[in-house]
């Protein structure tokens, strides 16, 4: 391919990349953007900010009687599974949307962080521990809908932390969060 075609985007875009391709990666940043836009975009990545946080909604769960689900999500597998089929994706932002989707689960009185690797943490308040299974069915539902279409989403690789029920020190039940270089010395 000669590179003088490049004053004609549509006609450089179309000889180099199948248009399918290029519809589909379109349409899926296309529906990402316009969830993030419904949400607030901040991502809370600092591990004293995410301690932070977690006291808060902690504190607010005792005051009402509930416990708090954290779910630590792992979504490398996700990432790599839509990398291959939207070829054309950028992986960080491939990440960003995928964790906004999911915060979307935790709208009213949680929050969703991020990890420095592929790991996100979402904070639930929940009357019953059981409420974790709903909690990740919820979210494999959303991330089928929203990212995969009529593809059959990975098993989803998630770890669950209930305040109080396995420990009542933060950084001690988020130990596996903080864990793999996303702790500060």
């Amino acid at each position: 391919m000669e590179f003088s075609d490049i004053d004609d985007p549509e006609r450089f875009v179309s000889a180099g990349f199948p248009a399918s391709i290029l519809e589909e990666t379109a349409d899926f940043i296309v529906k990402s953007r316009e969830r993030i836009d419904r949400i607030d975009a901040d991502t809370i990545c600092d591990p004293e900010e995410i301690r932070h946080m977690s006291e808060i909604i902690v504190s607010q769960a005792k005051k009402e009687e509930k416990r708090v689900i954290f779910l630590i999500i792992d979504l490398g597998g996700i990432i790599s599974q839509l990398s291959l089929e939207l070829a054309f994706i950028d992986v960080f932002y491939l990440k960003k949307d995928l964790q906004n989707t999911v915060s979307l689960l935790a709208a009213e009185g949680g929050f969703c962080a991020s990890a420095s690797d592929n790991r996100i943490i979402l904070a639930i308040k929940a009357r019953h521990s059981h409420s974790r299974n709903v909690m990740i069915h919820q979210m494999k539902q959303l991330l089928q809908k929203l990212c995969y279409k009529d593809k059959t989403i990975d098993e989803l690789n998630v770890l669950t932390r209930i305040w109080p029920d396995d420990d009542t020190h933060i950084v001690s039940l988020l130990s596996d969060f903080f864990s793999d270089g996303n702790e500060r010395g």
